[in-house]
């Protein structure tokens, strides 16, 4: 018997990564376990920011270098706290915020964990390239896609029974405009919304 997630092809694009998500978490927590360090894949993202960082880092500034929720930031900085594995002061530019940063424990951790990582990174790029060798680059482009243009705002397009002839409204305008990328970026010739992106810059 197909699986049905398989058979509805684009519409299940959404439960597709989160199988993968969830397969790839679940992998690699046992990997942690199994080498006797207690640490979990989803700390990961805020862990490394960290762990290159050369100064403490704010919740937001941490949120802005991963595109992590502020919450989720917040929250995974908590489970780090209460395995002392970072440490938090207050900011001195703005004392309603505290700043980042890891523990000497989390240094000690760090050593130990480097070397799973660089395994992790071989073994990952196996695992992507078996499904596309630029699967990480089209990854990148559907977020960067979403990006320019929520899929809310593409729905409205096709839910939307009335169609209004009129001037656009200054609001209107970077919506329009990202539509208008998004879709000359689907013709051949024209550049990715990324590429356009940076000829702006």
């Amino acid at each position: 018997m197909n699986n049905i997630i398989e058979e509805i092809g684009p519409l299940a694009g959404g439960s597709q990564l989160r199988r993968i998500y969830q397969k790839l978490q679940t992998g690699g927590d046992k990997v942690y376990k199994e080498a006797g360090l207690n640490f979990k894949s989803s700390w990961f993202p805020v862990y490394y920011v960290l762990a290159k960082s050369r100064s403490p880092q704010s919740i937001m500034g941490i949120t802005n270098q991963i595109a992590f929720s502020h919450i989720t930031v917040k929250n995974i900085v908590r489970e780090l706290e209460g395995e002392n594995f970072v440490r938090m002061i207050v900011n001195p530019s703005d004392k309603r915020s505290k700043l980042v940063s890891l523990s000497p424990n989390g240094r000690l951790l760090l050593q130990k964990l480097e070397p799973i990582w660089e395994a992790f990174s071989l073994v990952l790029k196996d695992v992507f390239d078996a499904g596309h060798p630029d699967m990480t680059n089209i990854l990148s482009r559907v977020n960067g896609s979403l990006e320019n243009l929520t899929l809310d705002q593409r729905m409205k397009v096709h839910l939307d029974p009335v169609h209004e002839v009129r001037n656009a409204k200054p609001d209107e305008f970077e919506s329009i405009g990202k539509l208008m990328v998004s879709v000359y970026s689907q013709l051949e010739g024209f550049p990715s919304p990324l590429e356009q992106a940076a000829r702006v810059l």
